[in-house]
């Protein structure tokens, strides 16, 4: 797969995923709520703090690329 990813799409993904870390630490810091539904919600929070990280580390979405979007920039 080609890079697709890229300008805005990649800022709003990195800020999103590190909001989601953000949620991530405050849940394991100060939330209390019994052990396993916070290692539930925790474990939820880091899916989804990978997901719009990786996919923006690696500048390659497979959603983009199944509805043809592209964003990248070639820097040919």
């Amino acid at each position: 797969m080609r890079r697709n990813v890229g300008g805005i799409d990649r800022t709003a993904r990195i800020v999103i995923g590190l909001l989601f870390l953000a949620a991530f630490m405050v849940v394991g810091i100060f939330v209390e709520m019994e052990n396993t539904t916070k290692g539930v919600v925790m474990a939820v929070l880091l899916v989804l703090a990978t997901i719009p990280l990786a996919s923006a580390g690696a500048r390659k979405c497979p959603i983009n690329n199944a509805l043809g979007r592209d964003t990248y920039e070639s820097e040919d």
